[in-house]
């Protein structure tokens, strides 16, 4: 199912032409290795088969419904619902404290100064948001200079950079619901 395709055909992903899956250059549009070494038929199949909204729209769930658990055994007096559209069964400060929350109230007034050195993720988040925040500084200079007709890079320069963001969030997003570390 997950294999790597070593004979035969595929399109190309620049210009979407027909070429050799072991072809070094696409022959219509120049771009280097096409095929991926056969692999742009497996990493696709990973995106139509494991859709990337659903697990994450799953893991926020099952995180959620795991707080209202630890609440219902530990403090079942504090599972009620407060007024207003966003606070339906929120979870309790104890639960949030049980899942690593950190923050001004677990560090400060809780004495868990290590909840902030521990959360590798959010280091890792923040690096990511500030290299974001740097692409998006590039890309408006680059914009200026489209304004003032200085442009100096490609159309495929454009194509692949336009993709960093695309990666960044994605990375973000990882780091932020998973929080592998």
């Amino acid at each position: 199912m997950l294999q790597r395709k070593r004979t035969g055909s595929i399109l190309c992903p620049s210009c979407g032409k027909l070429v050799g899956v072991a072809d070094e250059q696409c022959y219509y549009c120049g771009r280097k290795n096409p095929g991926m070494w056969g692999l742009t038929s497996v990493l696709g199949g990973i995106g139509r088969q494991w859709p990337f909204e659903s697990i994450v729209t799953g893991g926020c769930a099952f995180l959620y419904l795991a707080m209202l658990a630890v609440m219902a055994v530990n403090t079942p007096e504090q599972i009620r619902f407060m007024p207003g559209g966003f606070q339906i069964l929120p979870p309790s400060g104890e639960a949030l404290v049980r899942f690593g929350a950190s923050g001004a109230i677990p560090v400060f007034e809780l004495g868990r100064w290590w909840t902030v050195l521990s959360a590798g993720w959010l280091h890792a988040k923040l690096v990511l948001v500030l290299v974001l925040s740097g692409v998006h500084g590039f890309f408006a200079r680059w914009v200026k200079d489209f304004a003032a007709d200085r442009n100096s890079n490609s159309q495929k320069f454009y194509r692949l950079i336009n993709e960093i963001p695309t990666l960044l969030m994605i990375g973000i997003v990882i780091l932020v619901v998973i929080k592998p570390f």
